[in-house]
C-alpha cells in the first residue's frame, strides 16, 4: 500500500515537473515574442518621427512654392500690362502715320486749289466788265418789271373782287347743298326705320303664325287626348266614378276617392291601377303640358288609428296625389319634370260637406292637364 502511494506521488510529481517545464517554455516563448514586438514598436516610432520630419520639410517647400507662384503671377500681370501699353502705342503711332499721310494729301489739294484760284481771279476781272453791262440791262428790266407789277396788282384787285362774288355764290350753294344732304339723310333714316319696322312686323307675323300653328296643334292634341279619355273611360264615366271636363287650353279628369283608394288610406287599389294605366298611356302622348295631380278630402278629421301616418287631411290629400304621381312615373314612365303633386285637404270642396253624399263627392283626386309654364 505504501509503495502504491509512493508511486502515485511520484507520478504526480513527474506530471507537475513536466507541466512546469512546459509552462516555463511557454513563458520563454512569450517573452521572446514581447521583445520582438517592442523592437518592432521602436522601429515604427523611429519611422513615424522620420515621416514627421519629412512632412515638415515638404510643408516648408510648399509654402516656398506658393510664394514663388504668387510672385510669378504678379510678374505675368505686369508683363500683360506692358504688352497692352505697347499695343496702344503702336496703334497711336499707326494713327499718326495715317494723319500725316492725310495732311500731305490736303497740302497737295490746297496747292492745286491755289492755282485754280489764280486762274479764276483772271477770269473774275473779265467777268466784272461783263457784270457792269449786265447791271445796266437789269436796271432797264427792273423798270419794265415795275410797270408789269402795277399791271399785275390791278389784275389781282379785279380777280379778288370776282373771287369774293363767286365765294358768296359758292357759300350759298354749299348751304343749300348741306340742307339737301341733311334732308336726304333724314329720308334715308326714315326709309331704314320703315325697313326695320317691316322686318319686325314680318318677324311678328311669322311668330304669330307659328304660335297659331302651335296653338292649333296643341288644341288638336288636347282634343285627341280628351276624346281618348272619353273613349277609354266610358264605363267609369257612366258610373259617375270619373268626370272629364275640357276648357279652353286644359283638361280636368276627376276621380272619386273610392275608385282609387280605400277609406282613410293612400295605397292605390288594383282597380285604381288599371284605370291609372289607361290614363297614363293617354298622357304619355301629351307633349309640352304640365300634369298636376291634386288630392282633396272631406272635412271629417282623420281617425285616431290613422293619425300616426296622417296627422291631418293635409297629409292624406298630399299622400294620395304623390301616390298617383309615383305610379305614373314608375309604371307608365311619364317624365317626372312634367308632373306636379298638390294636396288641398278639404279647402276646395265642390259641394257642401254637410251630407254624406256631398262629402263623398269632395273626396276626390283631380288630374289637370294644362299648358307648361316656360
Amino acid at each position: 500500500m505504501r509503495n502504491i502511494a509512493i508511486i502515485v506521488l511520484s507520478m504526480v510529481l513527474a506530471a507537475a515537473i513536466v507541466s512546469g517545464l512546459i509552462l516555463y517554455q511557454r513563458h520563454l516563448d512569450t517573452k521572446d515574442a514581447l521583445l520582438i514586438s517592442e523592437k518592432s514598436l521602436s522601429d515604427l516610432n523611429e519611422k513615424i518621427t522620420q515621416l514627421n520630419q519629412e512632412t515638415s520639410a515638404l510643408q516648408d517647400q510648399i509654402r516656398k512654392n506658393a510664394k514663388e507662384l504668387t510672385e510669378l503671377e504678379s510678374t505675368q500681370g505686369h508683363i500683360s500690362k506692358l504688352e497692352n501699353t505697347i499695343k496702344m502705342k503702336d496703334q497711336r503711332l499707326s494713327e499718326l502715320k495715317e494723319k500725316i499721310t492725310q495732311l500731305n494729301k490736303e497740302i497737295s489739294s490746297l496747292q492745286d486749289q491755289a492755282r485754280k484760284n489764280a486762274k479764276q481771279l483772271m477770269e473774275l476781272k473779265s467777268a466784272k466788265e461783263h457784270i457792269s453791262e449786265l447791271e445796266n440791262t437789269i436796271k432797264m428790266k427792273d423798270q419794265r418789271l415795275s410797270e408789269l407789277k402795277e399791271n399785275i396788282h390791278t389784275l389781282e384787285r379785279n380777280l379778288e373782287e370776282e373771287r369774293k362774288a363767286k365765294d358768296a355764290t359758292l357759300t350759298d350753294l354749299q348751304e343749300r347743298l348741306q340742307g339737301s344732304q341733311s334732308h336726304i339723310r333724314y329720308l334715308e333714316e326714315e326709309v331704314a326705320k320703315g325697313h326695320n319696322e317691316i322686318q319686325e312686323l314680318q318677324s311678328q307675323f311669322i311668330n304669330l303664325k307659328g304660335q297659331k300653328v302651335l296653338s292649333e296643334t296643341k288644341k288638336g292634341q288636347l282634343k285627341s287626348t280628351y276624346e281618348a279619355l272619353i273613349s277609354d273611360l266610358e264605363k267609369q264615366i257612366e258610373n259617375q266614378e270619373i268626370t272629364i271636363r275640357a276648357f279652353k287650353d286644359q283638361i280636368s279628369v276627376t276621380f272619386v276617392d273610392r275608385i282609387l283608394f280605400e277609406f282613410g288610406k293612400a295605397i292605390i287599389t288594383s282597380e285604381g291601377e288599371k284605370i291609372l294605366q289607361k290614363v297614363g298611356e293617354i298622357l304619355r302622348n301629351v307633349q309640352g303640358k304640365q300634369i298636376r295631380i291634386v288630392g282633396h278630402t272631406d272635412n271629417i278629421p282623420i281617425m285616431p288609428q290613422y293619425r300616426y301616418k296622417f296627422p291631418s287631411n293635409w297629409e292624406l290629400s298630399a299622400a294620395r296625389s304623390s301616390a298617383v304621381i309615383r305610379y305614373f312615373q314608375k309604371n307608365v314612365h311619364l317624365d317626372p319634370r312634367n308632373l306636379e303633386a298638390v294636396g288641398r285637404s278639404f279647402y276646395e270642396p265642390i259641394v257642401s260637406n254637410k251630407t254624406s253624399e256631398g262629402r263623398a263627392q269632395n273626396r276626390r283626386v283631380e288630374i289637370i292637364i294644362s299648358p307648361k309654364l316656360e
